[in-house]
């Protein structure tokens, strides 16, 4: 993430409690050092480092162990996100029934629909690691299938993160969330730099649909003229864990820095709002163009 630090810093969204009690749903970019930025405390130092020497020691070159890797670290601070989600409604709660003398369950009540769905997001994406957690104890990477866009520069804007798909990137409909018991598909996504080229990593375990394979067949369809401007729209959409370059970012005219954070809105994964993510409709921005190297499937 060096890559696009500023004197050591990058703009980062920070949905903890205290921004979005500052600024609602309109999070703005501020200001965070690179260690502090890239840190994800899920695993411990020793595994951290043991697990993703892989991909943190050697030059990326899209082997299917790496784009594992990215997929899996990506769907652990997932996983860890909503987990502390619910970790903070439960603390709020019982704070809030002793202060105000009611019973848990009323205070709980306006976001009650909002839990259900994290609770089941939650129990989805804990089945989806497990499958991740057997592969990587049995060191069969080549059950990831990935689609790798490299870039001849680092990315202004770079993000881990990992989403149920709901539609492609022409605006098909792939599947409905909440709807039912059945355990959606689930995919993963990178940008990231190494050395002097850039990545973005789209990576999945196939589950036997086809969701994944249809979001990123229609991402491949986009010619490179298009490919930067959906890729923007897509990561501040969905994903909060997005990191930018300060200069980028100064560099883009006003309306354009708000609508992303208009993009960025969703993502109030501590809120009980629920709006659906929006990345394939055109936003009439232009937010420049990424020289691009190649793409191709691993």
């Amino acid at each position: 993430m060096r890559q696009i630090s500023t004197d050591g810093h990058v703009l980062s969204f920070v949905p903890n409690p205290t921004n979005l009690e500052k600024y609602g749903s309109s999070l703005r970019p501020q200001k965070r050092g690179v260690r502090h930025a890239s840190t994800f405390t899920g695993f411990c130092t020793k595994h951290d480092d043991t697990v993703f020497a892989p991909l943190e020691k050697v030059p990326f070159t899209g082997t299917s162990e790496q784009c594992f890797l990215l997929a899996y670290r990506a769907l652990a601070r997932e996983l860890y996100l909503k987990k502390g989600i619910l970790r903070f409604w439960d603390t709020r709660s019982s704070k809030l029934s002793l202060e105000r003398g009611i019973p848990k369950e009323l205070v709980l009540a306006p976001v009650a629909d909002f839990l259900k769905g994290t609770t089941k997001a939650k129990s989805d994406m804990e089945s989806h690691k497990l499958e991740y957690d057997h592969a990587l104890l049995a060191q069969e990477y080549d059950a990831v299938k990935a689609y790798v866009v490299e870039l001849s520069r680092p990315p202004p804007v770079m993000c881990s993160g990992g989403i149920f798909p709901e539609h492609t990137f022409n605006g098909e409909r792939l599947q409905v969330l909440g709807n039912g018991s059945r355990r959606p598909s689930q995919i993963c996504f990178s940008s990231f730099a190494d050395t002097a080229s850039g990545f973005i990593v789209f990576a999945w375990l196939d589950d036997g649909l086809d969701h994944c394979d249809r979001l990123v067949d229609s991402l491949q369809e986009l010619p490179d003229s298009d490919l930067s401007d959906s890729l923007l729209r897509f990561i501040f959409e969905c994903c909060e864990n997005v990191h930018i370059h300060p200069c980028w970012w100064e560099s883009l005219p006003k309306p354009a820095q708000e609508t992303l954070i208009e993009h960025m809105d969703v993502l109030s994964d501590f809120g009980p709002e629920d709006c659906a993510r929006d990345f394939f409709s055109d936003d009439g921005v232009d937010y420049g163009t990424w020289p691009i190297k190649r793409r191709y499937v691993v």
